[in-house]
């Protein structure tokens, strides 16, 4: 769905194309790597195991030490987020839309069962259909017309450097094996337009709430150790960032049955599924139907 939507923009909207890297250093990981690409491929996704020369064909300044099993995912990228959007926004607004940044949403007016007008500080909008796509804040704006949507809290820390040499010269991201696995997670990097680094650790479901600058400099220098490249690049610590996640880990999406013109869009990783769940919201909400591939994800599933 991100090829199809690159297309459909005009210009760069983000996306980096490259695939995905990865490889173990040690033989029990080295096992579940290879089990992992197993599934992945039952489950048709292009992905392959690779030798450590094919490694360093497709990152040549790359210094991966031991490699005892890797794997390469030709279709994976990664958004440059902020980048997208820009773009959709500029985009909506030429459509019409009219945006209110940095806007409070204080309250609703419900008239007969349905919200009728969104309020905030200076002004309210009348309106047909609201959507709540708030990450985090969806919870708490849903408890105002008494929806609860249950979240869980999942903290995590990817932090930013200041602009390198290229480093990651053909792969879009990269996941490295930890050297002191009773100390350290995965790491993992993707490089940037402007030549900055951000840079992570551990699985996108793992919690992480150290945002000092002491963390962030230990990661960049895990980082090096691969890609010295990376040069006197600075670590940027990053505020801890708190992940939309439901309570069950699956995404909320659709018309509640207690309000019904009220649509919910929340989910981890929202980033990955947005043009996918852009698209078939739109026909729920627009045309007033509703798609079969949402159905397990109804907010009423949480009783």
């Amino acid at each position: 769905m991100w090829y199809r939507l690159a297309h459909q923009f005009e210009g760069d909207i983000g996306v980096r194309y490259g695939g995905e890297m990865r490889w173990e250093n040690s033989p029990d990981r080295a096992a579940q790597l290879r089990q992992r690409i197993q599934q992945i491929q039952a489950w048709g996704y292009p992905c392959r195991l690779i030798t450590r020369d094919e490694v360093l064909a497709l990152e040549p300044q790359l210094q991966p030490g031991d490699v005892l099993a890797a794997s390469f995912s030709e279709a994976d990228i990664h958004i440059e987020t902020d980048t997208f959007i820009d773009v959709c926004l500029q985009y909506a607004c030429e459509s019409g839309a009219v945006v209110h940044s940095e806007t409070e949403v204080t309250g609703f007016v419900v008239h007969k069962g349905s919200i009728a007008v969104v309020k905030t500080a200076d002004t309210e909008f009348p309106c047909d259909v609201a959507i709540l796509a708030s990450g985090v804040q969806t919870t708490a704006l849903g408890s105002l017309v008494d929806v609860r949507i249950p979240q869980q809290r999942s903290p995590g820390i990817v932090i930013q450097t200041t602009p390198c040499a290229e480093v990651l010269h053909n792969v879009a991201i990269i996941h490295a094996p930890p050297m002191d696995a009773k100390r350290h997670q995965h790491l993992h990097l993707r490089q940037l337009t402007d030549g900055s680094l951000r840079i992570g650790q551990g699985t996108q479901e793992g919690i992480n709430r150290d945002d000092s600058q002491q963390h962030a400099d230990a990661l960049l220098e895990r980082a090096k150790i691969y890609f010295p490249a990376i040069g006197d690049a600075k670590a940027i610590p990053t505020p801890v960032g708190y992940r939309p996640m439901p309570l069950d880990g699956f995404p909320v999406l659709g018309f509640t049955k207690a309000v019904p013109n009220l649509y919910i869009a929340l989910m981890h990783s929202g980033v990955t599924l947005a043009p996918l769940v852009g698209e078939m919201a739109a026909l729920e909400i627009i045309d007033d139907v509703q798609v079969e591939w949402f159905k397990p994800y109804r907010l009423e599933r949480f009783g």
